[in-house]
């Protein structure tokens, strides 16, 4: 399992094998899943896998409603 999958809480996986989950390939998925479900520790996991640079670049892939797109948009901001 990948280092990043095995930091993020097993809830956000309930319906795939986080076996499968590569952060690479899906890294806008796995991005969306924690901001609109995860908790904070799930996010602090995001935020130093990605940083601000590669959460930038997801950001207009990702899937989000508007209060996890603005909590993006205001963290990418600071």
């Amino acid at each position: 399992m990948d280092e990043l999958v095995a930091r993020l809480s097993s809830e956000l996986f309930w319906d795939v094998d986080p076996e499968s989950v590569k952060p690479g390939e899906h890294a806008a998925w796995l991005v969306s899943r924690v901001l609109e479900g995860g908790c904070w520790e799930d996010w602090l996991a995001i935020r130093d896998t990605f940083g601000k640079d590669g959460l930038s670049r997801l950001e207009p892939r990702l899937r989000l409603g508007p209060k996890a797109r603005n909590f993006l948009r205001v963290w990418l901001s600071l």
